[in-house]
Parts: C-alpha cells; sequence; structure tokens
C-alpha cells in the first residue's frame, strides 16, 4: 500500500483508507481521469448527441428537434397565409353576389311600381308615354298585372338568394333566373325597338322602354360576370386550403 500511496501522491492525486467489515485496509484512490473517449462523450451533452440519457432513456438530437419545429411553423405559417388569402376571396365573391341581388331587386321594384301605377289609374299612367284613347283601359291593366307579375319574381329571388326566403338562399337556381333575365330583357328591347322603327306613332315611348330594358340586361350581366369570377377564385382558394390542411 505504500508504494500506491507514493504514487498517487507524486501525480498529484488523494487517497483516502477505509476498512471494510474484516478489517482490511483498501485504499481508493480520487481524481483518477477516465479515459479521452469517454470523457469526451460525457462532455457532449445527450441531448445534443442523441442516444441515451443518464437514466438510459432514449433521446433525439437537439438539431433534428430544431428543425423539425421549425419545419412545423414554416407550414403552419403557410396554412395561416392561405386561409387569409381564402377568407378575402370568399368576402370578394360575396360582395359581387350582393351586387347581383342588388341589381335584382331594383329592376323587381320598379316594374312593379309601375305595374301598380297601371292598375291603380290606367289611362293617366298609359298616357304618360303612349295615346291612351288607341287601347282599352281594362288591357292597361292586364298589363300593369303583367308588370306586377315580372315585378314579384325578381324580387322575390333577390329575397331568397339573400336567405331571407322561408325557403333558405337561393344558390344556383337564382343564377340560372339572373341569367334568363338578360336574355329576356334583350329580346324586349330588341322587340320593342323594332316595333318602333315601324310604328311612328309610338316610337318615342317604345324607344325608350326599350332602352331601359337594354340598360337593365346591362347592368345584370355585368354583376353576373363580375360573380362569376369571384366564384371562381374562391373555389381555387378553397382548393388550396384543402390542399395544405392535408
Amino acid at each position: 500500500m505504500a508504494h500506491l500511496a507514493a504514487a498517487s501522491a507524486r501525480a498529484g492525486w488523494t487517497t483516502h483508507r477505509a476498512r471494510r467489515p474484516g478489517g482490511v485496509a483498501i485504499a481508493r484512490v480520487r481524481g483518477v481521469p477516465a479515459p479521452a473517449s469517454r470523457r469526451t462523450a460525457r462532455q457532449i451533452p445527450p441531448r445534443a448527441r442523441g442516444g441515451r440519457d443518464e437514466r438510459g432513456a432514449r433521446v433525439r438530437p437537439r438539431a433534428r428537434a430544431t428543425s423539425r419545429v421549425s419545419s412545423s411553423r414554416d407550414v403552419c405559417g403557410d396554412a395561416e397565409d392561405v386561409v387569409a388569402k381564402t377568407k378575402t376571396k370568399t368576402i370578394a365573391a360575396e360582395d359581387a353576389r350582393r351586387k347581383v341581388r342588388h341589381a335584382s331587386t331594383v329592376t323587381g321594384a320598379y316594374i312593379a311600381a309601375v305595374g301598380a301605377c297601371l292598375l291603380v289609374a290606367p289611362v293617366r299612367s298609359f298616357s304618360v308615354l303612349f295615346d291612351a284613347s288607341s287601347i282599352a283601359t281594362h288591357w292597361i291593366r292586364v298589363f300593369g298585372v303583367l308588370c306586377v307579375t315580372f315585378g314579384v319574381y325578381y324580387l322575390d329571388t333577390a329575397r331568397g338568394d339573400g336567405g331571407g326566403g322561408g325557403g333558405g338562399g337561393g344558390g344556383g337556381a337564382a343564377m340560372s333566373f339572373y341569367r334568363a333575365t338578360v336574355r329576356g330583357r334583350a329580346f324586349v328591347a330588341l322587340a320593342l325597338a323594332s316595333i318602333a322603327m315601324t310604328t311612328p306613332s309610338a316610337r318615342v315611348g317604345l324607344s325608350l322602354l326599350a332602352f331601359v330594358n337594354a340598360v337593365s340586361a346591362g347592368v345584370m350581366q355585368r354583376a353576373l360576370r363580375v360573380a362569376d369570377a369571384a366564384a371562381a377564385a374562391a373555389g381555387e382558394g378553397n382548393g388550396e386550403t384543402r390542399a395544405v390542411s392535408y
């Protein structure tokens, strides 16, 4: 034991004595450096190098975990951007659809108003544009009934398309009606213009009615075109949202 103590003293190590239960003295050496490979492994934290920690649990490298978290954040950020863009496109589509309903409401309102005037005061109302003496009063009232009926079609379709009707929103059926009115009003404009050219006595009144119908058809057509483009853009945005969510 003496030579072990002397060697420890020369190396700068410290020793202490201990006794076993049998009374045999032993020496334990403190400060013995660990091998280089083991010391290097201990200096590297388990979380950084991967493998197992001091309790034997398997751990993953921190760098991989950090990169995985950053990539997840990037994906979440992209998804939020797509959702925001989709929401903006959806709002634009709803606003364009609202303009179509507004055009239908205005058209139905003035047609119904004209029909009501023809029903209440047929001669006076008809005389604004035409010669009331050339047609019987009851036929003027029949024309008023038709105008009120067409006005109700426009108003009720716009109301149902906005979700205010008893059956809920109009959806595709309402858009089909709007497109049909464009074709119908264009036909009415062309027909009235043709009649005006062959009827000098009613040329002014018929030309004015043809102009009003042509303008109404053009306003509705423009509103429908904007609504279709906005709806297509919103549909593409919803597809991007589903792709990111997958």
